[in-house]
């Protein structure tokens, strides 16, 4: 506990100045860049009081409901917007038994197993998501660069917890598996970002000028980014 509300903190080098978010867990996190003063922190927290409290109003049922938490952990349905598919998941609890997830056609997903044992389910989860993800994602960056003129060296399909794409001094951009949660043009400007990046390795003014050029919606598209990071599913937080 440190001042008036429990909070943690991560380190993040890209970032210029602090962010609160507050995940589908109900936990407060501040994301610091590298050498910033945390005894600040407390004072911040305060400012964004309000803040904090719609966010955590709206994650209460994972507070304080079991049944609540049960349906964020595990979903009925899955939806990859990026991608325009729904997917329907159905769960069979086998107390003790081996935990395993089956695609039972092409809409649906079956899970069967100790489904008491949270993070080996969302881990499942996880993993049918990033073969979602590689199976996508690669192809969508490559038509995206070529109809903006880029070149990138490789691309790499994480689950990261913080960004939604990262693009290395050597071009090698990694995306994010989140990404398909997102609507298909807020995918595109990521993927824009993180191409504009292998021109300008920074967030220099003619990084967002390029960025800009590419996309006209940029700073819509900034906000709606800012406000989708806040509503993944619970099972990416495990």
């Amino acid at each position: 506990m440190r001042g008036e509300r429990a909070y943690s903190v991560r380190e993040n080098r890209r970032l210029k100045h602090p962010r609160i978010m507050v995940t589908a867990l109900g936990e407060v996190v501040v994301v610091v860049p590298p050498g910033f003063d945390c005894a600040t922190i407390p004072g911040l927290l305060r400012d964004k009081e309000a803040w904090i409290a719609e966010a955590l109003r709206r994650r209460q049922v994972t507070a304080d409901s079991e049944q609540g938490r049960q349906a964020l952990l595990f979903p009925d349905k899955i939806e990859l917007r990026g991608i325009g598919e729904l997917w329907g998941v159905e769960y069979c609890h086998k107390p003790g038994c081996m935990l395993e997830l089956e695609v039972v056609d092409r809409a649906g997903l079956r899970m069967s197993g100790d489904l008491d044992a949270h993070a080996a389910s969302a881990k499942l989860l996880q993993e049918w998501l990033k073969w979602k993800a590689r199976d996508v994602l690669p192809g969508w960056l490559q038509r995206v660069a070529r109809q903006h003129g880029f070149s990138y060296e490789r691309v790499s399909v994480r689950h990261q917890k913080t960004r939604w794409g990262s693009c290395s001094g050597q071009g090698t951009i990694s995306l994010n598996i989140k990404l398909l949660f997102l609507p298909s043009e807020l995918v595109e400007h990521v993927l824009i970002h993180e191409l504009c990046h292998t021109v300008h390795p920074n967030h220099s003014r003619a990084f967002w000028e390029l960025v800009g050029r590419c996309d006209p919606n940029t700073d819509r598209n900034r906000r709606e980014l800012w406000l989708a990071s806040r509503s993944m599913p619970l099972f990416l937080e495990l």
